[in-house]
């Protein structure tokens, strides 16, 4: 597929009207003969949105160059009436049989037609389902109505047949004005396919370009365009001549354009820009806000998800709606949008959460770290304003390639080593305090720029020279680890897989006439047919005579370094070094600073990364070392490409974004950790658990399966645990001054009834446990939980045991640990946590199951130091100190917010290396789009599961000692509760005072209670307070009638859960007692005030 797609892209881009075309079209492009025919230069049209990456991208910013560029020519826009479904089939199979004649029988399967110059249906008849089958399509006289032209909607290869069918019309308009630029996108959406772009540095040419492209598809492919969508855009160009119809004009009731839309952006004024923007963006964003939006979305008896619905509407999609917009246009017109949208999605992140009982700077904090990425502890509400430079970047990365090798008449002269050379030397000198300094700090600065477009031209040549396989990937990696060498970072050198990058049209410098400035290769004018200087345009081939990028870079920093010694500062500098004769874009001085700044802040980043990772942060008293915890994810430094390799064809040019924005969410994580030791060390405890392997997956998963699904109390209150907030269901717990079982007040973020469970966590360890067996067997078919014989190997049962040979050479024995890394009491929450992963809980983990082995390990006899690993140390059997070196033993640690150790991580890996990373066909049935392979299925499996049961032992655990001490009802109380029940009389999501501690009980259990709270004995009254208890008072047999406990059969004897009744056989809810004629809870109990 991939295959297909590079040839078809590179036929909708790289064919060109021939000259017998050229000379058919003499009567608009003038021609007098057929010798000027052939010697005739003439642009390619471009269709870019089919096998073209970022084709969408790529338009625009061809559209972006060519206006500052020539800022006296004009785009017009064309728009055609329906296209997509009005384009002849004629056409379609003449644009197929002229560029991809393979696809002809598909197509001819499809559409039941033939691929003749008049197509004409021969059976196209329209199928649709009805009651009994399949029905033919009939209107509503009854009569039967065919399939005749146009692509039908849903067919997935619906863009790529209009896009070969519409070819030969952009040929032919084309042919008729050779000079003119002419854009397609091909697809990005069904509204912008059919949009059609003429640029020319003449007005007038472009009109004439548009007007022929009209006339050329309403003959060739019977599309008619849309005059009224009509636009033309010039900055500075004469449009006196347009008529008063077209937009744009003059004459226009409008008057002439401030802005032009691009492919759905805006191009041109960036105060217009940003003004549309806006509206464009509070329009978009207004379902999120208000009681008919998002925000307003409540459960219902049926579905209890609505939370989970609304942070996945909030985050893959409201979130993610302004970043082509980053992408594709300057940050002056998008910077009060960005703004705009961060204010709104973090207001709905408020709103879910229930952020409103927690301090403002508590909200503060938890909303900037869940702009943070998943993995490093956030909830991927990405902010916009942060991630603008790694947007703009990465969006150049991936463009300028293809504009140098489409576009080289747009890209002719232009060296983006010149603009690096510029910004670096801008840089340096306002940073610098003095003259003398200044001049120092921009030899420096450019020296180094100098040094590493040198290994970069080298590496390309090496490239070329190897042809291609792995003689390019060999230079490559010379060149990356020369690089980081220079930079200070390591000479890491990587791997060669990305060979012959260099020597893709890198030799177009050469054979030019050289010219003036950069513009060698040029031989032809300024049309793709003409000389062969695709290659130079992009700045880091071969150098022409007395230009190409050697001659660029160099004249760009003698005019640095001569304007800087003048005492010349920012903007001066840079047109100093214009008048050089070296050709700098605005838009490409922009890039290459904003560039400059990312790559220095992921050095600053990669330099405290090495120096933590050089040192131990301290030792258990098992032998192992721990480092400081630094987050996963930073790219290696020889991913960020200097400029002068952007004109190649390296991989790592594609989704820049993602490293680029790796740095900045990095940054932001380290600030956040410094900010969080300020409000103290439980908060970065907190953090760095938030941050381990897994912690967050059960954000990525999508509630289309049960696995995957969260009640909405659930999932606020992991949110709220998660992000430091007051829990909402904490409200009243606290109010009336419930202790725990050990004597201590429920706190508001929750840490005392996390770990108040009746029985410790026993109930969430045997679950965890179940589900991480039953994927285990999925995948491997093997796995055993409490082994029987386990005498061999530990003093208790084996949790996990996977036999010999099925993973490794050894059996593989997993203990599960469930341990809370923040204790009851704030005081006594340990350091280690706060920079180590599973700092407080790891080691205990590891010495409750290997054990310690006594002995004086140097250093002071009778202390044990941490920090050093020496001391005395007592000995302690683990329960499998007798199965090391028999048994693989991992302890699978899981921390309260969320976090799997490195054994959990390590065991699973080992698994998907062994078992293949692909899902099973049954598992494939059970998991969403979100999770396509088996990693990602188990760790959201993994993680939902471990936070409901979090969830319901710490709801046992409050309801437990209201009970024991009663109390004013519900804990979910007067300022709104955590229950999928909707919105309260207050205002609150789950109701208002009284609420139950799951709030999705019904009314007549809020009745119960409220009649038992009416008692005036009811908090001496044992049987009104099991009103307030977790199952609903009128469903429970009344206490007289109950067996004593004594008398009960044991948990052992009762009959197992596989063989009682179905649910399915049991009485059905419509034939019980309706709950009106019920008798009142409180009667039942026998409360004295509720006798009559």
């Amino acid at each position: 597929m991939e295959q297909i797609k590079d040839e078809v892209g590179e036929r909708l881009t790289g064919t060109a009207p021939t000259w017998e075309d050229l000379w058919r079209a003499r009567e608009y492009n003038g021609l007098a003969t057929e010798e000027e025919a052939r010697e005739r230069s003439c642009n390619t049209p471009l269709q870019l949105g089919c096998g073209t990456p970022g084709g969408a991208e790529i338009l625009i910013a061809i559209c972006r160059v060519f206006v500052q560029r020539h800022p006296e020519g004009a785009i017009f826009s064309d728009d055609k009436v329906n296209g997509f479904n009005s384009i002849t089939r004629g056409a379609i199979f003449r644009g197929l049989r002229t560029f991809f004649p393979s696809l002809i029988p598909v197509a001819r399967f499809y559409y039941q037609s033939v691929d003749g110059d008049d197509a004409e249906a021969v059976d196209p008849r329209l199928w649709l389902l009805g009651g009994h089958g399949k029905v033919e399509a009939c209107d509503s006289a009854g009569e039967v109505y065919a399939s005749r032209e146009g692509c039908q909607q849903g067919d997935p290869l619906g863009p790529l047949l209009w896009s070969f069918g519409y070819h030969q019309a952009l040929l032919e308009m084309q042919a008729r004005s050779p000079d003119s630029i002419c854009l397609a996108p091909g697809r990005r959406s069904a509204e912008l396919i059919d949009d059609t772009y003429c640029l020319d540095v003449s007005p007038a040419a472009a009109c004439a370009a548009a007007a022929a492209g009209e006339d050329a598809t309403d003959d060739l492919c019977g599309v008619t365009s849309n005059q009224k969508k009509q636009e033309v855009y010039s900055p500075t160009g004469d449009l006196s001549f347009l008529p008063a119809a077209v937009r744009g004009s003059p004459h226009h009731a409008d008057g002439r354009l401030l802005v032009i839309k691009v492919l759905g952006t805006f191009l041109g004024d960036a105060s217009e820009a940003s003004r549309r923007l806006v509206e464009r963006v509070r329009r978009a964003l207004a379902p999120l806000a208000g009681r008919e939006g998002v925000c307003g979305l409540h459960d219902t008896r049926r579905c209890n998800l609505a939370l989970q619905i609304q942070m996945t509407l909030n985050r893959f999609c409201a979130n993610a709606s302004l970043n082509y917009f980053l992408r594709t246009m300057p940050e002056e017109a998008t910077r009060e949008a960005a703004r705009l949208h961060d204010r709104l999605i973090g207001e709905a992140f408020d709103e879910f959460t229930a952020g409103r009982l927690s301090s403002t700077a508590q909200r503060r904090a938890a909303l900037q770290q869940a702009r943070l990425p998943v993995k490093l502890g956030g909830a991927g509400l990405t902010s916009m304003s942060a991630i603008t430079d790694a947007a703009i970047v990465g969006s150049w990365c991936l463009c300028w390639e293809p504009i140098a090798r489409l576009c080289p008449q747009l890209a002719r002269g232009i060296d983006l080593g010149a603009a690096a050379v510029a910004a670096s030397a801008v840089a340096a000198a306002e940073a610098a305090t003095g003259q003398a300094e200044a001049e120092s700090a921009v030899e420096q600065a450019l020296a180094a720029v100098s040094l590493k477009a040198r290994y970069a031209r080298e590496a390309r040549a090496r490239g070329a020279a190897g042809g291609g396989g792995g003689g390019g990937g060999g230079g490559d990696a010379e060149m990356r680890a020369a690089e980081g060498g220079v930079g200070g970072e390591g000479g890491e050198a990587a791997e060669g897989s990305e060979g012959g990058e260099g020597g893709e049209g890198g030799e177009g410098g050469r054979g030019g006439e050289g010219g003036q400035g950069g513009e060698g290769g040029e031989a032809g004018g300024a049309t793709l047919g003409g000389g062969g200087g695709a290659g130079a345009a992009g700045g880091g081939a071969g150098p022409a005579a007395d230009g190409g990028a050697e001659g660029a870079e160099s004249r760009a920093a003698e005019a640095a370094k001569a304007a800087v010694g003048r005492g010349l500062r920012g903007d001066e500098v840079v047109d100093a070094i214009r008048r050089a004769g070296v050709v700098l874009l605005p838009v490409h001085l922009d890039v290459a600073r904003r560039q400059a700044r990312l790559v220095a802040a992921h050095a600053a980043l990669d330099a405290k990364y090495r120096e933590d990772k050089k040192t131990y942060y301290f030792f258990d008293k098992t032998g192992r070392a721990y480092r400081i915890y630094n987050p996963r994810g930073l790219p290696p430094a020889h991913t960020y490409l200097p400029l002068t390799e952007w004109s190649s064809r390296s991989n790592l040019l594609q989704h820049a974004q993602r490293r680029y924005s790796a740095t900045i969410h990095h940054s932001a994580w380290r600030e956040m950790h410094a900010a969080a030791g300020r409000a103290g060390r439980r908060e970065q405890v907190r953090l760095v658990s938030a941050s381990q392997f897994g912690a967050g997956a059960f954000l990525n998963a999508i509630p289309t399966r049960a696995h995957f699904r969260l009640p909405s109390y659930v999932l606020r209150f992991a949110l709220q645990r998660r992000f430091g907030l007051h829990l909402s269901m904490m409200t009243d717990v606290m109010a009336d001054g419930i202790y725990s079982q050990h004597g201590l007040p429920f706190d508001a973020l929750g840490d005392v009834a996390q770990n108040d469970g009746a029985a410790g966590h026993q109930t969430r360890h045997k679950e965890v446990l179940l589900d991480l067996v039953e994927l285990l067997r999925g995948k491997l078919g093997r796995g055993a939980v409490e082994h029987e014989f386990h005498c061999e190997h530990s003093t208790t049962r084996t949790d996990l045991y996977i036999y010999q040979g099925v993973i490794g050479d050894l059996p593989c024995i997993g203990d599960t640990k469930i341990f809370a890394g923040v204790p009851s009491d704030p005081s006594g929450v340990g350091r280690m946590g706060a920079f180590v992963a599973c700092g407080n809980t790891l080691p205990r983990a590891r010495e409750t199951v290997l054990g310690v082995e006594g002995g004086d390990r140097g250093g002071r006899v009778g202390m044990w130091d941490p920090r050093t690993g020496t001391g005395t140390v007592e000995a302690v059997k683990g329960q499998y100190t007798d199965a090391e070196g028999k048994c693989r033993v991992e302890a699978l640690l899981f921390e309260e917010f969320g976090a799997m150790s490195a054994g959990v991580e390590e065991l699973l890996m080992r698994v998907a290396k062994v078992a293949g990373r692909k899902l099973t066909w049954w598992q494939y049935d059970q998991t969403s789009w979100s999770a396509r392979e088996w990693m990602p299925f188990a760790l959201q499996r993994l993680s939902a599961a471990y936070v409901a049961r979090q969830n319901r032992e710490r709801e046992e655990a409050a309801e437990r000692m209201r009970a024991k001490f009663g109390g004013s009802g519900g804990l979910n109380g007067k300022l709104g509760g955590c229950g999928p029940s909707g919105f309260g009389s207050s205002g609150g999501y789950g109701g208002g005072s009284g609420g139950g501690a799951k709030e999705w009980l019904s009314g007549k259990r809020a009745r119960a209670c409220c009649e038992a709270r009416a008692c005036s004995e009811a908090r001496a009254c044992s049987e009104a307070r099991a009103c307030s208890r977790r199952e609903p008072a009128a469903r429970r047999e009344p206490a007289a009638r109950r067996e004593p406990a004594a008398r009960r059969e044991p948990a052992a004897r009762r009959e197992p859960a596989a063989r009682r009744e179905p649910a399915a056989r049991r009485e059905p809810a419509a034939r019980r007692e309706p709950a009106a004629r019920r008798e009142p809870a409180a009667r039942r109990a026998g409360c004295p005030a509720a006798e009559p």
